[in-house]
């Protein structure tokens, strides 16, 4: 049987590290993130830009990143009861948790001390499996921020967009005669 402290027991009052990813259903927790890295980048134009331009043409957010360094230890329960099940080890079952968030592409919220991060997908998984892991899970996850932007639906224009039939709808096989005379000529009037 896992270890499982004392303290977890009335989880009504437990505060935890709160590192956490939600997928909307779900919080899921790890036994430890030995690592965050927060990523915000400003992309900068490299060419001159004139004097008393608007510098804000010039630059823009690019997408959040964060990079979790987890790690997951069969020898300890989880802190939700029974939220890794399901695979041979509460490890396996981590990973494989992980694996499925990124295959469906779900955007997540992810929790940190430094800030609350949303629309974040799984970018990048990265699992080395040795000897030292051979009961546990040493994971680096790496989200990216997904971009959403909400589209206007009012009308643009009062006018209706409607195309006028033409006259000139007689198609004319071939080279046109002298009766039927050239397009252009049609078009002016007959002249």
């Amino acid at each position: 049987m896992a270890f499982r402290p004392s303290q977890w027991s009335d989880q009504s009052d437990v505060v935890y590290a709160r590192t956490s990813i939600n997928d909307a259903s779900v919080e899921y927790f790890f036994d430890a993130v030995i690592r965050a890295d927060h990523d915000s980048t400003l992309r900068i134009t490299e060419h001159p830009i004139q004097t008393g331009a608007n510098i804000s043409d010039h630059a823009y957010q690019m997408p959040s990143r964060l990079t979790l360094e987890v790690r997951m230890s069969d020898a300890m329960d989880c802190i939700i009861q029974g939220q890794y099940g399901g695979g041979t080890t509460k490890s396996v079952a981590a990973y494989e948790t992980l694996l499925d968030l990124q295959a469906k592409r779900l955007p997540l919220d992810i929790t940190t001390r430094l800030k609350t991060y949303s629309n974040m997908l799984i970018e990048h998984i990265s699992a080395p499996d040795d000897v030292k892991t051979l009961f546990g899970l040493k994971c680096i996850i790496t989200f990216r921020e997904l971009f959403t932007a909400e589209v206007s639906m009012e009308k643009v224009s009062a006018r209706p967009q409607v195309t006028k039939p033409t006259s000139q709808n007689t198609v004319f096989p071939g080279k046109p005669t002298e009766q039927q005379g050239s397009v252009l000529s049609n078009l002016e009037g007959g002249k």
